[in-house]
């Protein structure tokens, strides 16, 4: 976790230059929320399905879900400060009208 925690800390001053104070504070925030707020949930998925690996499930849900919203918030920026993104192609090496034989 700490490790994980030290690449998001890592990222802060080059995603966000104008407010790493505050950004750093909710990285901050959220790590002790989820220091708290985890084994609780932990222990209580266990008694609620009786499935020791359900600890195990909760962290791959949250893990998948903080993924997905920070893929969407590099496109989000990167999008932002290069605006021809939006109109290439998906693959771009290849000419207009080209087919692969098969």
């Amino acid at each position: 976790m700490s490790l994980g925690k030290a690449a998001v800390y890592k990222h802060i001053p080059v995603y966000y230059p104008d407010n790493v104070g505050a950004v750093g504070g909710i990285v901050g925030l959220i790590g002790g929320l989820g220091g708290f707020i985890l084994p609780i949930s932990f222990g209580a998925l266990n008694d609620l399905t009786g499935v020791w690996t359900s600890c195990f499930m909760l962290l791959f849900a949250v893990v998948s879900v903080n993924m997905l919203w920070m893929h969407l918030a590099v496109q989000r920026m990167e999008r932002r400060a290069f605006p021809e993104l939006k109109t290439l192609r998906s693959l771009p090496e290849l000419p207009q009208g080209s087919r692969t034989a098969s």
